[in-house]
């Protein structure tokens, strides 16, 4: 079952199957963390059939793609449109509201952590960040092709700069991410990777 498939001509049995397997996978995920989720307990705890399930996911990587892809927040700004602060500025508001309203930071954060030890759940994370890409990227290569972003920032920092800074500051230092405060780091951020005016 893909999750980039237009599905509003989607057959109601399939999108219910779905929604079981996803319902499923995240709340093993919430409970047990990611080694939780296996095809055994998939199906010992939904009322989908072994077969259906292998049929549509193979493999625990696609179980767990595919149900975090499903609630994952949408970052889709469009092109960026060469204006860097107000791009960047877009960029985190969206970022702020992922981070105060989407129900899977939990469930990227457990897979985050086991990642570091498990190449399987690297791979998890590497196929949800290639689904869901942010703007960051768009942004970045159009600040150095137009001379905005200094050359030698590498893509890697910049996109921890923008959004490891609003994570920090949600998470670690438990700060509401108001205007004010998304504000205060476009400036921040742009201090720090803007070119030098000569």
């Amino acid at each position: 079952m893909n999750t980039a498939a237009t599905r509003g001509d989607e057959d109601p049995r399939v999108t219910r199957t779905r929604e079981e397997v996803h319902g499923t996978v995240l709340r093993l995920l919430a409970a047990d963390g990611p080694a939780a989720v296996t095809h055994a307990r998939v199906v010992e705890e939904s009322s989908v059939s072994r077969a259906t399930l292998y049929r549509h996911w193979p493999d625990r990587t696609s179980l767990l793609v595919d149900a975090i892809a499903a609630v994952r927040p949408d970052f889709d700004l469009g092109e960026p449109t060469g204006d860097l602060r107000a791009d960047l500025r877009d960029f985190l508001r969206a970022g702020a509201k992922a981070l105060t309203e989407t129900q899977a930071m939990p469930w990227l954060l457990a897979l985050s952590l086991r990642a570091a030890d498990d190449p399987e759940f690297r791979v998890v994370l590497e196929r949800i960040a290639e689904i869901h890409d942010t703007p960051l990227g768009p942004l970045y290569r159009r600040g150095i092709a137009d001379g905005t972003i200094r050359a030698d920032l590498d893509l890697a920092i910049f996109q921890a700069m923008c959004f490891g800074t609003m994570f920090s500051l949600r998470f670690v230092w438990q700060q509401d991410l108001t205007d004010d405060l998304v504000e205060t780091v476009v400036e921040t951020i742009l201090a720090g990777i803007e070119v030098a005016p000569d």
